[in-house]
């Protein structure tokens, strides 16, 4: 308590100064309180300085700039400069320059009259500003009047006044002006008028219509260059291939569908660099197919630069002709990699994996992406039962993305960015060595396209699955041979189907305060080969199963939605509440009984429930017996799955964030099986069935990844006898069997949603 207690970092304090410890706003005279709080929220952003960052009464990472202040190099030096927070000072506060700012700020939202004061509060060590706001109702906009001229431009303005983002009837706002003289901006340059800026759009502003009302008048400024007032017409699309800075154009020209193309080092086929470009000749410039074309030739992956330059070009009879010079330098085609893992389960088991990757961004010469990886990993647990045991997992795979549809008829779309058909491959050998082998192969064609910025699509055509297993050992079949549920897991699967994914991410978005994201994928299997044995042979049952290269086929329908939400507390992103809900539902049919085990739900574990082991949740009320909970591979499985999840975030110091959190879920099956007892899903009882733990978390976020050490407790434990799940009254930190019982260490990188 001694030690928290100092940690507030006020007996530093030198003498003479004061810590600063914030500012207050108060408002006056305004009846409203929709207007007073968008005035409040507006007039806090402009507060400044901000205060030394607390937790609770706390100020450590202050506390460890002072402690730390003196050291000029070692770990007490590291320390200052990324866990301190240097202390703000009263004496750094200039309450009548941010009392300016914020009657500046509130004039542009109409707040024509209002006026700020302030005044300090000042004890011993500390010291703070109150700012009293008078404020009186907005003015409001009563009229817009359009005098843009008889000219093509100003009557092009005026047609679009539906559009306008600034209404009548709406409360004055000199951002809605600004964002309304952008969009006049992108309406010229859709238009052909390229040169248009929107600084040449005037609005002025009479206040003299009483009852607080304000009347704009749209114009185009007289200086105005004639230039800027006519439309351009694209007379000539060239294409420099190999452009180098600074050196001179020697390279051929050869005209491929009206485009001028130079190449030298036919580093790649001018047909995906034509298909990019969408500038026409003898077509008025527009700012859509200017946007356009960089983005598809950044979305090629094969140039370093992509600069669209645009001259202008005057000929005999007409000065209204622009030339779009498109200029790629490319980059390096080749490239390896090579990462390193280091893996740990909550189950004790922890180990290296190691990755190499090769990349040819062009291929075939038709920026195709080629990716190679190599994947090895190795698990053991130096510690505990298993201790000496040890499996290992080699993972090779091929992937291939072609930057275009592969139909049987010529699609091309006019999105901003490319799309691409995919080919892939996935090898993987398992070995749990005194157990057994597994040997998986995944082939898969598809297409991967991107609506736009937040939203992806993800369609595989065809997806085949061949799971096998093998080197059982003696140990292993008597446990398969007393438990039928756990033998159909690990048979052979075949599996033959679609899948279709879609996204969408707003955390993608710039300036996006509150983010949301979904992800949505259903999958299905079997349907083509079950209709082809319907037609060839006699319909499949479970107890006579049709297979495939004597296989059983699996054949299910399955569905799950991932919803996230992120709720930003401050301006400066130091706090956050993110939460998190996933459903999903599998069922098997037809030729199959379950669903393949590598297609089930699973709760547990460092990105699910995190007071749990992984895996370890679930179906419903089972648990399963100690001859399995011993077995550190065997994880029980649903086919329905329920998850909620909210944790808050905070900034404890720079790149160190801290978490408090707490995760709710379970997984079911659709039957009754009597090896499963208790998993059946039953919307009467469902809820009472849900498992829940709370936990605490330390995460190292230094941009391009983070690490993150999470410390979850359950709280309710649904395979106990109703009455007696929630188990905050077994809470023993003092017995060493609970901690290692109930405490659950996750390290993991990446935050966990």
């Amino acid at each position: 308590m001694v030690t928290l207690v100092s940690c507030t970092g006020l007996k530093y304090v030198p003498a003479g100064e004061k810590l600063f410890t914030g500012s207050s706003i108060t408002l006056t005279q305004n009846k409203s309180e929709r207007y007073s709080r968008k005035a409040k929220k507006e007039a806090k952003d402009l507060l400044q300085p901000k205060p030394n960052s607390k937790v609770l009464w706390m100020r450590p990472s202050l506390w460890m700039y002072y402690k730390t202040q003196k050291a000029e190099k070692g770990l007490s030096n590291w320390m200052n400069r990324k866990l301190g927070q240097k202390p703000v000072y009263a004496s750094m506060a200039d309450p009548e320059a941010v009392s300016k700012a914020i009657d500046a700020k509130l004039f542009n939202l109409g707040y024509f009259d209002a006026a700020t004061t302030y005044e300090w509060t000042n004890d011993s060590l500390t010291a703070s500003v109150k700012y009293f706001i008078t404020l009186s109702k907005p003015y409001t906009i009563r009229a817009i009047e359009y005098n843009t001229g008889t000219d093509s431009l100003g009557q092009l303005i005026a047609a679009t006044r539906n559009e306008s983002l600034v209404k009548i009837g709406a409360q004055y706002s000199l951002d809605a002006i600004k964002s309304e003289r952008f969009r006049i901006d992108d309406l010229m340059k859709e238009h052909g008028y390229y040169y248009f800026n929107y600084d040449f759009i005037l609005y002025k502003m009479d206040t003299g219509v009483g009852n607080r009302g304000v009347r704009l008048r749209v114009e185009i400024k007289p200086e105005t260059p004639t230039s800027t007032k006519q439309p351009y017409t694209i007379s000539a699309v060239n294409v420099f291939a190999d452009y180098e800075l600074g050196k001179p154009n020697t390279a051929p020209k050869r005209e491929i569908e009206n485009v001028n193309y130079y190449s030298n080092l036919n580093y790649v086929r001018p047909a995906p660099i034509i298909q990019s470009v969408f500038f026409q000749n003898n077509k008025l410039y527009n700012r859509k197919d200017h946007n356009q074309t960089l983005s598809r030739l950044n979305n090629l992956g094969i140039y370093k630069f992509v600069n669209v330059r645009i001259d202008k070009v005057d000929t005999a009879t007409s000065s209204h002709f622009l030339r779009a010079n498109i200029l790629l330098t490319p980059i390096q085609r080749r490239s390896l990699s090579t990462e390193l893992q280091a893996v740990s389960k909550s189950n004790g088991f922890l180990g290296p994996g190691l990755t190499f990757s090769y990349r040819d961004r062009n291929v075939f010469g038709g920026a195709e992406l080629f990716i190679a990886n190599l994947k090895g990993s190795f698990e053991s647990q130096l510690n505990g039962q298993y201790k000496g045991q040890f499996s290992y997992e080699i993972n090779p795979t091929l992937e291939l993305y072609i930057p275009r549809f592969i139909l049987p008829f010529t699609l091309r779309t006019n999105s901003l960015y490319v799309p691409r058909t995919k080919f892939t491959l996935d090898l993987s050998y398992l070995s749990r060595v005194n157990y057994y082998d597994i040997n998986s192969i995944k082939f898969t064609f598809g297409y991967k396209w991107k609506q736009s910025l937040p939203v992806d699509h993800d369609l595989s055509v065809i997806s085949l699955n061949y799971f096998n297993i093998f080197n059982q050992s003696a140990d292993f079949n008597a446990l398969v041979n007393d438990n039928p549920t756990l033998a159909l897991r690990y048979e052979k699967q075949f599996i033959a189907g679609m899948s279709y994914s879609y996204t969408f991410n707003q955390q993608v978005v710039p300036q996006k305060k509150n983010p949301n994201y979904m992800h949505f994928n259903i999958d299905v299997a079997g349907n083509a080969l079950s209709a082809f044995n319907n037609l060839t042979g006699d319909p499949p049952t479970q107890e006579n199963p049709n297979e495939i290269f004597g296989v059983r086929y699996a054949q299910y329908l399955k569905a799950d939605v991932d919803l996230r939400k992120l709720f930003r507390l401050d301006k400066e992103g130091r706090t956050f509440v993110a939460t998190r809900l996933f459903a999903g539902w599998a069922y098997p049919y037809g030729n199959a009984s379950t669903i393949p085990y590598i297609k089930q739900y699973f709760s547990g574990g460092p990105y699910s429930l995190r007071g749990f082991p992984i895996y370890s949740v679930g179906p419903g009320t089972y648990q399963a017996p100690d001859s399995l909970q011993e077995l550190y591979f065997v994880q029980q499985g649903g086919e329905i799955k329920l998850e909620g999840n909210i944790e808050y975030r905070f900034t404890i110091s720079g790149m160190v964030k801290g978490a408090f959190f707490a995760d709710a879920g379970n997984t079911w099956l659709n039957n009754e099986n009597p090896d499963i007892p208790g998993g059946k899903f039953s919307p009467e009882t469902f809820m009472n069935e849900i498992a829940v733990n709370i936990g605490t978390g330390i995460r190292f976020d230094v941009q391009f990844f983070v690490f993150r050490l999470d410390l979850g407790i359950p709280v309710r434990k649904p395979w106990l006898p109703d009455g007696e799940r929630w188990v905050f009254n077994q809470f023993d930190l003092g017995n060493t069997t609970w901690r290692r019982n109930n405490l659950i260490f996750n390290l993991a990188f990446g935050y966990p949603f």
